[in-house]
């Protein structure tokens, strides 16, 4: 049982390798869970390793239910950058709602580009409180994004809130100069924060 179980483990290691590809992990965790379950069954294997047996399915079940949640975010997303791209803001909010329960801990490789393209949709649909919490959400998880802060500006823009505005477009021209955008976000804030002193 000692050799099944420690036979196990090394499936489950190489499984997460980071060089091991989609299929051959898959793979890997298969065999890692028949090995562990082998030595859970055996009624006649001494009870640190059933013991030792079970966290080790726990883990397998663990990392293949998280794998599957990463899958689901990247399906997921894909599919509201699509609709994004044609213009179906509504749409592409509704699958990015699912990515983001797919991925409730921001685990994915760059969860801040979600949380963007979400306010960014949320803001053509006029939907300031959303896109203001997504455009925080982003800077959060990525507070050099030029983009975050540039989404916040817009979202100050539409809401007349022209000192966030400023705020947020100084942070972007800081991070990146030579950004047109976050130049003129910056000369629309100080006008309209001068035109509402006078």
């Amino acid at each position: 049982s000692v050799a099944v179980r420690t036979k196990g483990e090394l499936w489950f290691r190489k499984g997460t390798l980071k060089t091991t590809s989609r299929d051959a992990a898959e793979m890997a965790f298969t065999e890692a869970g028949k090995c562990l379950r082998t030595v859970l069954a055996d009624a006649g294997a001494p009870e640190e390793e059933r013991e030792a047996a079970r966290r080790g399915v726990e883990r397998v079940d663990a990392e293949v239910s998280r794998r599957k949640r990463m899958d689901d975010c990247k399906e997921e997303t894909a599919n509201g950058d699509r609709m994004f791209a044609d213009g179906q803001f509504a749409s592409a909010v509704a699958f990015y709602d699912k990515a983001v329960d797919a991925d409730p801990d921001n685990a994915s490789e760059r969860p801040y580009l979600l949380f963007s393209s979400r306010g960014a949709c949320s803001l053509q649909l006029k939907r300031y409180r959303q896109a203001m919490a997504d455009a925080d959400k982003t800077i959060a998880l990525h507070a050099t994004f030029t983009t975050g802060h540039i989404l916040k500006a817009r979202v100050c823009e539409m809401t007349e809130d022209w000192s966030g505005m400023m705020t947020s477009s100084v942070r972007a021209h800081d991070l990146e100069p030579e950004n047109e955008t976050a130049l003129v976000l910056c000369r629309d804030a100080l006008v309209s924060l001068l035109s509402d002193e006078n």
